[in-house]
Order: structure tokens, then C-alpha cells, then sequence
């Protein structure tokens, strides 16, 4: 679902093929492909690398339309969302360790990186926009009370998680999310 930038396919074949890759500069290349992430200097070597660092910035995407789709009934998600690395319980993995890691570890993702594993509640936060929806009609329903509690939750569980790590592309404060119109970020209380 993510895609790469062509030119950071291309230094990256270039790091893993070429002997004489670090002569030729191919990681501060193929680094330069991310000139949007500030003081990033390393190089997503696999799909699944690239993937997994779309998710720590997509996660601020989609918490940033959940918080405001609690008061603002015209945002919600699109119809269909593509995304990569998907992870047990739901999740999106946000962190630089690698799901089913190869043999070989990429540089800066060791297993004792603190949010190495870190994930976002993706599927409480879209089931959760959709009983929101579904619910707005009958909140104090029994069924709707239920599921709001299940989902709060699973979503307080693994809520955003924003830290800082140049070296795996990751800022807690780039970009810049304006805040919701009436913040109510962190669960569907306003049903309850």
C-alpha cells in the first residue's frame, strides 16, 4: 500500500548489490529520497522497512480523523484504506523492528529499541469510527454502550505513540497536526 519512492529502490539495490555502495555515498542518496523527514539519514532497505515507517506517520493521520470525526459528523475514513504491516491484535506496526524479521536485522532496529515492536490500535480506531457512526443515532443503547466500552479499550491499549529516533525516520513533532475543532482525542466517551 505504501510506496516507495523510485530512488530510494535504486540506492537501496545499489547498498545490497553494489561492493562499492559506501564509495559512491548511496546511503546519504538514497536518504536524500525522504527530504520531507528532517535530519533523516538512513535508508528503509525492504517493503516492509518502508511500510512500517508510513505507519508511524499514518498513525497521526488516523488519529487525527478520529479525534475529529467525535464532534464533527462530516469527517470520517474514506471507503477503503491500503496499508502495510499489519500486526497481531489489530495493530499497525509503527516501530522500526521488523515483523518476522530475515536473519540479517536492519541497522537501528535492534530488539531492545524501547518502541522497536510499537504499534497503533488500527482496527479499534476504524471499527471504533464505525459504531461511533452507527451509534450516533441510539448512544445509550445497550448494544452501542457495550461496544464503545470494548473498543475504548482496545484502543487505550495502544494509542498513538510519537517519540523521537532520526536514525529510524521517526519525529514526535513533524509534521505539525493542527488539533481537532473540539479535542476529544483519546476515546468515544461522548456516548457513554
Amino acid at each position: 500500500a505504501a510506496s516507495a519512492p523510485e530512488c530510494q529502490l535504486k540506492w537501496a539495490a545499489v547498498i545490497n548489490f553494489v561492493p562499492l555502495a559506501k564509495e559512491m555515498g548511496a546511503l546519504k542518496k538514497c536518504a536524500a529520497c525522504f527530504s520531507d523527514i528532517p535530519d533523516f539519514h538512513s535508508c528503509p532497505m525492504s517493503l516492509q522497512d518502508q511500510g512500517q515507517l508510513t505507519n508511524y506517520y499514518n498513525q497521526l493521520i488516523l488519529e487525527t480523523v478520529w479525534a475529529e470525526g467525535a464532534n464533527n459528523t462530516a469527517t470520517d475514513f474514506p471507503n477503503a484504506i491500503y496499508i502495510d504491516g499489519l500486526d497481531h491484535g489489530g495493530l499497525i506496526r509503527t516501530g522500526p523492528q521488523r515483523l518476522n524479521p530475515a536473519p540479517k536485522v536492519v541497522e537501528g532496529s535492534s530488539s531492545d529499541d524501547p518502541h522497536g515492536t510499537a504499534g497503533y490500535a488500527y482496527a479499534a480506531t476504524l471499527i471504533g469510527a464505525t459504531v461511533r457512526r452507527l451509534c450516533r443515532s441510539t448512544p445509550s443503547s445497550a448494544g452501542c454502550k457495550s461496544l464503545v466500552g470494548v473498543l475504548n479499550a482496545a484502543r487505550l491499549k495502544n494509542p498513538i505513540q510519537l517519540w523521537n529516533d532520526t536514525q529510524s525516520g521517526r519525529h514526535a513533532d513533524w509534521p505539525q497536526v493542527p488539533a481537532p475543532k473540539a479535542a476529544q482525542m483519546s476515546d468515544l466517551t461522548f456516548l457513554i
